[in-house]
């Protein structure tokens, strides 16, 4: 199994659908830990300047489950086009990865 440590991370502008998404991911086992944060989004669309509240979905995994993750996101997510980032962790505690391997192979 890969066990380098991941995170990916995404945006939506319902609480609910990203309390619906962590828990879910969790749940299918496609992520050791999800947080939440709300946060301010500013972005250019259709020639105006946005801000919107959104909140930032932070979903730490496994490099071995991005497909995965990110297939789930496709079909769970209300944006037609969301946001995914992803990016390896350099240094992660033994431990700590340790624990998010074991929560991904119950």
């Amino acid at each position: 199994m890969d066990t380098k440590l991941i995170i990916i991370e995404t945006t939506t502008d319902d609480k609910e659908m990203a309390n619906k998404l962590s828990h879910l991911l969790i749940k299918e086992k496609l992520a050791g830990c999800v947080q939440v944060n709300q946060i301010n989004s500013y972005y250019e669309y259709d020639d105006k300047i946005n801000n919107t509240v959104e909140y930032l979905i932070r979903i730490k995994t496994l490099s071995n489950y991005y497909e995965d993750v990110k297939e789930f996101l496709s079909k769970e997510h209300n944006f037609e086009l969301p946001e995914f980032i992803s990016y390896e962790c350099k240094e992660v505690s033994k431990d700590y990865l340790d624990w998010i391997v074991k929560n991904l192979n119950k």
